[in-house]
């Protein structure tokens, strides 16, 4: 029995009961199948049992007698019916208001404001759904205006999404930027496979605030900033990776940070390494072709460290406006999302907050150091470096290498007197003679 009626105690020779059972098994799979399906099988179904099998169908299924009678039909010619579900259901506020999306691309479009410091010619306009419907009413009848979730499916449909503020391509890409990336792949992996050379990402970033000032992160402990942002007092972070075995190592400098403070830190690295048993014979930095990396007491301490350590120093620059792909801004994002929830205010909390970081399953080491000035120019240094150093030919200033000997011969001309500070001795020595 089924909801009060009863099979027919022979059907086409298929006992009642065990029809019953089929027929209840199949519902429970049909409710999977397309409407079109169901209804097929439903009218077939009624057909099968005869008298009361629409009532029948419709009770196991658990759909409408007029269904029924629709699949019955459909069983019968064997064609499907049209449906006129489209035509069912309120209509579209685009289709009550032909109007009402080119309204919306004027509000958007026309309303806008220039940047009230004037800095570039872009332009702003508020996009939230109460300010853009308060502007419909202004147009059109309530009635014909979306309510706010409305409105909002309206403005997602037209392109007006929220998104995230998406980082700029880079501004320029020189002839060489192709070539340059070549090297950077190609250097990368020799270096990868070679067990004798270390590989090191190097970068020094923006100035961080020490106070109680709020880096735009959350906390769970409800940490709380100050209401303002007025600092005098910064550290500036310089890190380095080493790229294989994913180590990182901070320095934040008390001052701006000089080409000494950066090759301090890959000097300490190293003898970290060489300590723990490591015999490098190739050293591979990684680093933008920034003003830091060009400065006199750079190139000066390059020379000293391959000729100290007898020791190959190759730098693998990448291109002008592309040092987002430098492997330790990776870190250096981590780093800012680690404590953007921390309130930094004091120098030994930024020390310490940078060591709990996590990279790779690993925790960076990290020190703070004194300001320091670049050392003074000599005027021959500039001839020297170009006669010692070896570049590729066509990216000269993105791959440069330097050979320990080359190299100590270059330091023994920068540290011998120069002829003009020789002549300067005799005559004081003859002055005091006198």
């Amino acid at each position: 029995m089924i909801a009060g009626h009863t099979l027919p105690s022979n059907l086409n020779g298929i006992n009642a009961n065990e029809a019953l059972i089929a027929l209840g098994s199949l519902a429970k799979a049909a409710l999977c199948l397309p409407k079109e399906q169901l209804r097929r099988i439903c009218g077939s179904i009624a057909l099968a049992i005869g008298r009361g099998g629409k009532t029948i169908a419709a009770k196991l299924f658990g759909v409408s007698k007029e269904f029924v009678r629709k699949g019955l039909r459909e069983a019968a010619t064997g064609l499907a019916e049209p449906s006129n579900a489209h035509k069912s259901g309120r209509k579209a506020y685009t289709e009550l208001n032909p109007g009402l999306e080119e309204a919306i691309r004027e509000i958007m479009q026309g309303k806008t404001q220039a940047d009230p410091r004037l800095a570039d010619s872009r332009e702003y306009t508020e996009t939230d759904c109460p300010w853009v419907r308060e502007r419909l009413l202004e147009r059109f009848p309530e009635k014909l205006v979306p309510k706010k979730s409305a409105l909002s499916s309206l403005l997602g449909k037209m392109g007006y999404r929220l998104k995230k503020v998406a980082k700029t391509e880079p501004k320029k890409k020189i002839p060489e930027t192709d070539l340059i990336f070549e090297n950077v792949e190609r250097k990368t992996s020799e270096y990868e496979k070679n067990s004798s050379a270390m590989l090191i990402s190097i970068d020094v970033k923006n100035k961080t605030a020490i106070g109680a000032f709020s880096k735009g992160g959350k906390s769970r402990l409800g940490a709380k900033a100050a209401d303002h942002d007025y600092c005098d007092h910064f550290l500036y972070p310089i890190g380095l990776l080493d790229i294989k075995s994913k180590v990182v190592r901070f320095a934040f400098s008390q001052g701006k940070p000089t080409a000494g403070q950066i090759w301090d830190l890959i000097e300490s690295y190293y003898i970290e390494s060489f300590l723990a048993g490591n015999k490098y014979k190739a050293l591979g930095i990684k680093a933008d072709n920034g003003g830091s990396n060009q400065s006199w007491e750079f190139r000066l301490r390059a020379l000293e460290f391959a000729a100290k350590y007898k020791i190959v120093v190759e730098f693998i620059y990448l291109p002008p406006y592309h040092s987002k792909y430098n492997d330790v801004e990776h870190v250096f994002g981590t780093l800012q999302k680690h404590w953007g929830g921390l309130v930094l205010d004091t120098e030994e909390m930024t020390r310490l907050a940078a060591t709990t970081m996590t990279y790779k399953g690993k925790n960076p080491t990290a020190w703070i150091w004194k300001a320091s000035e670049n050392e003074a120019r000599d005027k021959r240094s500039e001839n020297i470096w170009k006669e010692t150093v070896l570049r590729t030919a066509g990216i000269e200033k993105w791959a440069v290498r330097i050979e320990p000997e080359p190299a100590a011969k270059a330091m023994a001309a920068i540290r011998a007197p120069s002829a003009r500070s020789q002549s300067r001795g005799r005559k004081k020595k003859a002055g005091i003679a006198a």
